[in-house]
């Protein structure tokens, strides 16, 4: 039809599931996105570690003719379009998984996330919190500052070259020094800005002004009586490199994130002249992983449980060498071993879907289960059996797997164990959810009962 525009509604679509109801305009679209999109530097990553481990934003199956999202959640714009993705076991299941990760209790919105970027706001303003609250444990950034007093009276130490000169000159006046230390000007003004649009952007949404902790918020009061307005401005459209001393380098990851938001456009994935990728995602696989090792640890506080997934040091080694020659970094997600150390479980977090395919005929990936042998090879001994086992989002194909677990490795002791964690029960206020619940009890009797 003449006169018609290209449609700039936001396609919408659910992580790792087929993207459904799209023309052959939207699917042009789509595959531009699969080739420029760079989820490394797109990703904001919710714990310390901001190793993301590449996988495309979107892409498509040929054998099927689909489009499929990846594991990623959020929201990407290219030419004046968006591409919203939203969690595929809904946002109270992502708002419940995140609180168990801070600590902090999240509400879901009943009506604004699907149909704007309040959603993503909320999150990236409680991460935003949760760098500052860990930064600020100390108190907040401050640098030496020194102040020349010229009067009557010493202020600090006397400068006596200085006062010399001043009453040479016939003024009958002291030099001094004093050095205080005061807020760090540029670090706080880039801090207390990002506040500022954070709180402009969640306005109109459920989230208010409650993403902010009482403690964030004396810190921030804190901020505005040191800091004016114009010195904010000024803070975070400086070109110049900002210097971070040891005591203030806690506050980069902070800073960092502050001047992402103030920037207005998030991130900026790539460009080919004026045709730029730009938005914010956030990784599912990352999230997955940060609650199950927080829940098992809130669920069982009588065994030990550490978390090696995202540490830069490897756990294990594939091959060992003579000295400290090695190769093969393994890293796995989660370990987990009773207080006397009698026995050891090692567990890594796959959020997968798992439906059955002529490539998987059981629903998991082959390399999963070699990655899992892998651990199993070479960290048990005949001391310390190493357990293993995988968890998965729960689904018909991973349930019948977990209740024919354990499996044996081929000439083996250890046993591999398959968990599903129901994800459809977030509605539930309680600590646990029914599913949490059975899954922590199955933890628990493999990791102490048969001890």
């Amino acid at each position: 039809m003449k006169g018609a525009t290209r449609p700039t509604s936001p396609i919408s679509a659910t992580d790792l599931s087929p993207i459904v109801g799209l023309s052959r305009e939207d699917e042009t679209w789509l595959a531009e996105i699969a080739k420029k999109a760079n989820t490394d530097t797109l990703c904001l990553g919710i714990g310390t570690s901001r190793e993301i481990q590449q996988s495309p934003v979107v892409s498509y199956d040929s054998q099927t003719g689909t489009w499929w999202a990846g594991r990623f959640i959020g929201e990407i714009s290219y030419q004046g379009r968006t591409l919203r993705i939203l969690p595929r076991f809904g946002m109270p299941a992502l708002m419940r998984w995140l609180s168990r990760v801070w600590g902090v209790r999240l509400l879901a919105s009943t009506g604004t996330y699907a149909h704007g970027k309040i959603w993503l706001w909320e999150l990236i303003a409680r991460l935003w919190s949760n760098r500052f609250l860990l930064a600020a444990k100390h108190g907040l950034p401050r640098i030496r500052a020194e102040e020349v007093h010229i009067g009557t009276s010493v202020r600090g130490r006397l400068l006596v070259q200085e006062t010399a000169l001043n009453l040479q000159s016939g003024r009958q006046n002291l030099v001094s020094r004093t050095r205080s230390r005061r807020i760090d000007p540029r670090i706080g003004g880039i801090i207390l800005g990002a506040h500022q649009h954070l709180q402009r952007e969640l306005a109109d949404g459920d989230a208010g002004g409650a993403w902010l902790s009482s403690r964030g918020q004396e810190l921030v009061r804190e901020l505005r009586a040191a800091i004016d307005r114009a010195a904010i401005d000024d803070a975070w459209r400086s070109r110049n490199p900002i210097r971070y001393t040891p005591i203030n380098e806690s506050f980069r990851a902070a800073v960092d994130l502050s001047l992402v938001i103030l920037r207005g456009r998030p991130f900026m994935s790539s460009a080919d002249g004026t045709a730029e990728v730009y938005g914010v995602l956030l990784d599912m696989a990352e999230i997955w992983e940060l609650y199950l090792y927080h829940l098992i640890r809130d669920g069982l506080p009588e065994v030990e449980v550490l978390h090696t997934g995202r540490s830069p040091d490897a756990v294990f080694w594939l091959l060992n060498g003579r000295g400290t020659d090695h190769i093969g970094a393994m890293k796995p997600d989660i370990l987990v071993s009773s207080r006397d150390g009698v026995r050891r479980l090692v567990l890594d977090a796959k959020y997968k879907t798992t439906t059955p395919s002529p490539g998987r005929p059981y629903g998991v990936l082959r390399e999963d289960l070699y990655q899992m042998a892998a651990y199993l090879s070479v960290a048990s001994a005949p001391s310390s059996l190493l357990d293993g086992g995988l968890l998965y989002p729960q689904s018909t194909h991973v349930a019948s797997l977990a209740q024919r677990s354990p499996f044996r490795i081929d000439r083996s002791d250890a046993k591999f164990f398959f968990f599903g964690i129901d994800c459809d029960q977030s509605h539930h206020v309680g600590a646990f959810t029914p599913g949490e619940m059975e899954f922590v009890s199955g933890l628990r009797k493999h990791v102490i009962a048969e001890n």
